[in-house]
């Protein structure tokens, strides 16, 4: 368990938002939940919690966060056509619809972000630590429900206990970040 080789970022995806008129003027960047889940979860608001976030000494440990205020550099139209099939996959990786009318014209952005996850033991010592990076191309609809799941602990012989859970996310393109902390228990 110790060591940052268990820290895995496995999804990251969104569901249909609004969008502003300058998607690259967007922020702060926002953490809107930090939550323990119970498995991976299916896509933005699409998880079981785990119940009062305790898990046994076997159980993956999985951290989900529902991002919004995301900016994004517009792409350049000869570029969006070669993305426009990503941003789709995008989309359907998190279950939901982009919002889009037919007809409209859509703009599409590239999203900069990255992920410092940090979790201490009930001692205070490192268990794991981790930065992951999250580079899709999205519609501009695409940007306020945005969510990124980890999973942090593998089975193994965890410290009993709580774990204080610290996430820092940071929007590159409008150079804002967020922090949150939770707190999840391991028993023995």
């Amino acid at each position: 368990m110790a060591g940052g080789s268990a820290l895995v970022a496995s999804l990251a995806g969104c569901s249909g938002g609004g969008g502003d008129d300058d998607p690259s003027s967007r922020g702060p960047v926002s953490i809107d939940e930090l939550a323990f889940a119970a498995g991976r979860p299916d896509g933005y608001a699409a998880y079981e919690p785990q119940p009062d976030s305790v898990y046994g000494p076997n159980d993956v440990v999985w951290v989900y966060l529902a991002v919004s205020d995301v900016s994004g550099e517009p792409v350049v139209e000869s570029d969006a056509a070669n993305q426009s099939e990503q941003t789709g996959d995008e989309s359907s990786s998190a279950g939901g619809d982009d919002g889009g009318s037919a007809g409209e014209e859509e703009t599409i952005v590239d999203v900069d972000l990255r992920q410092r996850l940090r979790v201490e033991a009930p001692d205070g010592s490192l268990v794991a630590e981790s930065t992951d990076e999250f580079q899709p191309t999205l519609s501009v609809r695409q940007l306020d429900s945005f969510f990124v799941a980890t999973d942090v602990l593998h089975a193994g012989t965890p410290t009993p206990g709580e774990h204080e859970t610290t996430v820092t996310l940071t929007d590159r393109v409008s150079e804002t970040e967020a922090t949150e902390s939770a707190t999840f228990s391991i028993e023995s």
